[in-house]
């Protein structure tokens, strides 16, 4: 038992073990057995080559349709948004054809006008004012809001309606509505065409608003997401200060 094995003895038998380990399998020498096994290898290599390729496939087509409904999402909320400004703008036009020199000179005749005009609470919940030439205030509707002697030749919507172009404003906040806003406003006109004021409608957008009622519409389709996020991201995009309406470039009025 405590009979030690010579080295060489033990080499012999490690080189025999092995050898007949090299020698017995008769397995991987049949060829219809290499071939089943290539044919395996080939098959698995095949599944694995078409799942990368589906994967693929259907990351880019899903990309595809998600970028689509985006583009189509982004496509209808333009087209509200455009469609709920030219309204906006279509009925600042018709009024401040209604209103006169001697109106303006009168602001309590004006401000009697624009009183009875309780629309424009509905589409502009920050109320509408009435400039002068020079750009201050003498007739405003918003009730508690005291604009009327201010100057607000300085917003650019003001100072583009003064120069006879009817303009979307910059997204401001506003220093007698004490709130963020934006403003439009169209020139009002003599009989000659000058221009002689400004007639401007305010959105108030920490209240109700038409871009809050689309930018719901626009979370209901795609998910939860906070509207004031939204309502940001339309009027920085909108109140350029470029932006000019398409259906009212022109309030001249002509003599009877």
């Amino acid at each position: 038992i405590g009979e030690k094995i010579p080295n060489s003895a033990r080499s012999e038998s490690i080189k025999s073990w092995t050898g007949g380990i090299r020698k017995s399998p008769q397995f991987f020498k049949s060829r219809k057995t290499r071939l089943v096994v290539s044919v395996y290898m080939l098959l698995i290599a095949t599944l694995w080559a078409f799942a990368i390729y589906t994967n693929n496939y259907l990351r880019d087509h899903l990309e595809k349709l998600l970028g689509q409904q985006q583009q189509a999402i982004v496509t209808y909320v333009a087209s509200e948004i455009e469609m709920d400004v030219e309204e906006r703008f279509r009925s600042l036009d018709l009024v401040s054809k209604q209103i006169t020199t001697r109106m303006i000179e009168n602001p309590s005749e004006l401000q009697q006008f624009l009183a009875v005009r309780v629309v424009f609470n509905q589409i502009f919940n920050g109320g509408v004012l009435v400039t002068r030439r020079d750009g201050v205030v003498v007739a405003s509707t918003l009730a508690g809001v005291d604009r009327v002697g201010h100057d607000f030749s300085d917003r650019d919507h003001i100072s583009a309606a003064l120069r006879g172009e009817p303009t979307i404003g910059t997204a401001v906040h506003g220093r007698a509505l004490k709130s963020a806003l934006f403003g439009m406003a169209v020139p009002i006109r003599n009989m000659q065409g000058e221009v002689i004021g400004a007639f401007a409608g305010v959105t108030d957008l920490n209240k109700p608003n038409f871009l809050q009622n689309v930018a719901e519409s626009k979370a209901n389709r795609s998910g939860p997401e906070k509207s004031g996020a939204w309502i940001s991201d339309i009027s920085a995009s909108m109140g350029d200060g470029s932006r000019r309406p398409t259906g009212a470039e022109s309030n001249e009025k002509t003599p009877p």
